[in-house]
């Protein structure tokens, strides 16, 4: 874990409790052009790091500030973790079913607000002091960075102004044409045939055109449809499926095991995976980043 998160980064211990930590911290901000902390607010200051002492030595320094709560609110000095940021911002309520929630198998807030949205705080900033020449103090709260994952849900919830059940949104598990299916082998793939045009492909392909218009009905008709849906692709093996509708044209996939997704087609295409080797362990596989610059 150590080594996947910090691949290519300068590794530098010290004490910064010291006068000579203190002295080398203030000459590597003197030339830095981004510093990130992830303390709760106000501990920064009190080391003598916070913003207001390190723009002092580097004006143009972008300093960026990671917390649950943000620097400015009631819970700005509350513990948390990607669970509770999640909680609040509603993103943890929309999977699963009226007896239980599933909690997500991955950490949405700590990469929304920690990866993405940090990310994003510092290009902004360091474009803006392209035009401005003044650094920045940035507010990055891991709660709100999880609030947009809730967008879609939301918008609905205002225009009907009733609460949305777990599983009960349209892109959540509601539909039988958007969903996850269990194969033959214990494997799942996924079905994203949103759109009627890919629906009635899907039908048309099994067999099943009487399905086409069934997709828009509800409650029990509805999940009689899903029963049905999952008896049918519980007939064939993932693989067999996937061959099946190799050259068809309506969104479906395979459910990548993590055991599975270095091998993938796609994956490796697009350069996904570095390799690296370490004295430690050897060689291994990180996750490389995702953007792509063509020029």
């Amino acid at each position: 874990l150590y080594l996947s998160l910090n691949r290519n980064k300068k590794s530098l211990a010290l004490n910064y409790l010291s006068p000579e930590g203190k002295k080398i911290i203030y000459d590597l901000v003197k030339s830095a052009d981004v510093l990130m902390e992830q303390f709760r607010p106000g501990v920064m200051k009190e080391l003598g790091f916070g913003y207001d002492e390190l723009s002092k030595i580097n004006p143009k320094l972008i300093y960026v500030s990671i917390t649950g709560y943000g620097q400015n609110s009631s819970k700005a000095m509350d513990a948390g973790h990607d669970l509770n940021y999640i909680g609040i911002a509603g993103a943890l309520v929309i999977t699963g079913n009226e007896n239980e929630i599933t909690i997500p198998g991955f950490q949405l807030a700590d990469i929304a607000g920690g990866s993405y949205a940090a990310m994003n705080a510092v290009t902004s900033a360091l474009f803006q002091r392209e035009r401005t020449g003044k650094g920045e103090w940035v507010d990055v709260a891991m709660t709100d960075a999880a609030l947009p994952f809730t967008a879609l849900q939301f918008a609905a919830h205002q225009g009907t102004k009733q609460n949305i059940p777990r599983g009960g949104f349209e892109l959540s598990g509601a539909l039988a044409n958007y969903n996850v299916y269990k194969c033959k082998d214990g494997k799942f793939v996924a079905l994203g045939s949103l759109e009627p045009k890919f629906w009635n492909k899907f039908c048309a392909k099994v067999g099943r055109p009487d399905w086409s218009e069934r997709f828009l009905q509800q409650g029990e008709e509805l999940e009689k449809l899903k029963e049905e849906v999952r008896k049918l692709f519980k007939t064939k093996t993932r693989a067999e499926w996937l061959e099946y509708f190799k050259y068809e044209d309506f969104c479906f996939t395979p459910v990548n095991e993590l055991t599975e997704i270095e091998h993938d087609t796609y994956l490796n295409e697009r350069g996904m995976f570095a390799e690296n080797e370490h004295a430690a362990v050897g060689k291994y596989k990180t996750i490389f980043q995702p953007l792509k610059f063509l020029q």
